[in-house]
């Protein structure tokens, strides 16, 4: 596995850099107060990685090592939600109704907009999920050890 030294998310108005390790470190910047908040997680090997950050600015998403997933508010970097996923979270995609999370171990969830899993799938994980997708022919996934991609309707 290849770890990235640092990262930078910016917006408008939020700049987040992540360095990953160890002693993974998030620090969050808000361009309108010149602060900065560092969050840092200690002992984990896979530490905590942005995933995604509004374009405003208001949340940003990280996922834990730990199948934890968390929303910060962008401004004052307090957790707003947390949950307990199948696995750890490293790829998040936005739709108007939903989120789906990816998690390579532990298969794919969707949040909805309160952001509260309604529909999850693990079995994809026993093969290494590789992403999965809202389509124009409905769902659609992909797994790293039987290269398959599989394509369903969900409702």
């Amino acid at each position: 596995m290849v770890k990235r030294k640092s990262l930078d998310v910016s917006t408008s108005r939020l700049v987040c850099t992540v360095s990953n390790g160890s002693l993974a470190e998030i620090s969050l910047k808000d361009r309108s107060l010149k602060s900065k908040t560092q969050i840092t997680t200690e002992g984990d090997d896979v530490g905590r990685m942005i995933l995604d950050v509004s374009p405003s600015g208001d949340y940003v998403a990280v996922s834990h090592g730990d199948g934890q997933l968390s929303l910060l508010d962008g401004s004052t970097k307090a957790i707003i939600r947390s949950w307990k996923l199948a696995g750890g979270v490293w790829n998040i995609e936005q739709h108007p109704e939903c989120m789906v999370v990816s998690c390579m171990y532990g298969g794919w969830a969707m949040l909805d907009r309160i952001l509260e899993p309604f529909y999850c799938e693990r079995k994809p994980g026993d093969a290494l999920l590789y992403g999965a997708t809202i389509c124009d022919q409905g769902f659609a996934y992909i797994t790293f050890k039987d290269s398959t991609l599989t394509m369903k309707q969900i409702s």
